[in-house]
């Protein structure tokens, strides 16, 4: 438990167990359910890396865990808010592609195709119901147009 990794910890550092919410619904399936996540840590043993797109903890010690319970994420309010995190983040991703000197390719397109396809059949989103479907079909668009922006970018430099 957290008071207990609290009060004698094992661990420099321990992974809790998250449980990801869209449009009011938990998901479990479509690549969503097994998430864990570092969130309980010593002071002065973790540190955030990677910059404004996809920051993480790098910690210098052992991580343990999961912790038992799960916490709940909601990473989007609604439909709206992700669509505007949606824009910021392409451009963001697009921006560090170009930095490390990815470069668009024809093939690119088929990764629309194939994200949902992955999501919704392979990882099995559609069990999720409409949330479900619609958080597979929203990610296969975002992973589809971090590449078209790239294009973008490409065409301006």
């Amino acid at each position: 438990s957290l008071a207990r990794a609290a009060r004698q910890p094992a661990a420099d550092a321990y992974e809790i167990r998250f449980s990801v919410c869209f449009l009011g619904k938990r998901l479990r399936f479509g690549g969503l359910g097994g998430e864990k996540h570092v969130r309980f840590f010593r002071r002065g043993q973790a540190r955030f890396v990677g910059g404004a797109l996809h920051e993480g903890l790098e910690i210098a010690g052992r991580v343990a865990g999961p912790l038992g319970g799960t916490m709940s994420h909601v990473p989007y309010a609604d439909l709206s808010d992700y669509l505007a995190k949606l824009d910021r983040y392409t451009t963001l991703a697009a921006q560090k592609k170009q930095a490390a000197r990815v470069r668009f390719h024809w093939w690119h397109h088929v990764i629309l195709p194939w994200e949902l396809a992955k999501r919704l059949l392979l990882r099995m989103a559609v069990l999720d119901g409409s949330a479900g479907i619609s958080f597979a079909f929203l990610s296969a668009f975002h992973h589809w147009l971090k590449y078209v922006k790239l294009r973008e970018m490409e065409k301006t430099r």
